[in-house]
């Protein structure tokens, strides 16, 4: 293997750890979102901290964005690696390419590939998508019955509420969207 291309491989390893430790990282944060603006909302007898909810979609969406983003380099990472540094290793070694870096397409076959992806799919839709419409629902719950005795429902909500509310729902249908983008089309 010449050294330039032991080089790139390690610089992009660096670069795919550094990045899943990121999308790692991402994810704790989401999940401490979500906790403490739940708990404000929840402890509240007054039901004055609901507003909070509202912004939960948006730090959610911020944080699925930077998330599926960063997922998606990942796996470009490791695409460049088997497609092209492998065959360019193996060109100049006068090696089969499937046996350099040999672990890149390894994983990618074994057991429950696919089973995994799958998971991560789902994980991904209820922690950046979901729960943001969960979380505006329930402000909704949290709200009640109006002055006039009426459940609260989207439209009835007062101006900043409301608009905050739709907003709110279709940064989450775009979430949604994004995420089986990202998950599906290559």
């Amino acid at each position: 293997m010449q050294d330039h291309d032991l080089l790139e491989f390690e610089k992009l390893k660096d670069e795919q750890i550094g990045r899943l430790t990121y999308r790692d990282t991402l994810f704790y944060f989401t999940m401490t979102i979500i906790g403490g603006a739940l708990a404000i909302a929840c402890s509240d007898k007054d039901k004055q901290a609901a507003e909070i909810l509202l912004v939960l979609p948006f730090a959610v969406f911020i944080a699925g964005v930077a998330h599926i983003t960063c997922d998606r380099r990942i796996e470009d990472i490791g695409i460049y690696i088997r497609d092209e540094l492998a065959f360019s290793v193996a060109r100049k070694s006068n090696c089969d390419p499937t046996t350099v870096f040999a672990w890149e397409q390894f994983f990618r076959r074994a057991r429950f590939h696919h089973s995994r992806k799958w998971l991560q799919f789902v994980a991904n839709e209820m922690l950046y998508a979901i729960s943001g419409v969960a979380a505006l629902f329930y402000f909704l719950l949290r709200k009640g019955l109006t002055a006039s005795g009426v459940p609260t429902t989207p439209f009835n909500l007062q101006t900043p509420e409301m608009s905050l509310w739709w907003a709110g729902l279709s940064l989450m249908v775009v979430m949604c969207l994004l995420i089986i983008i990202f998950h599906f089309v290559k």
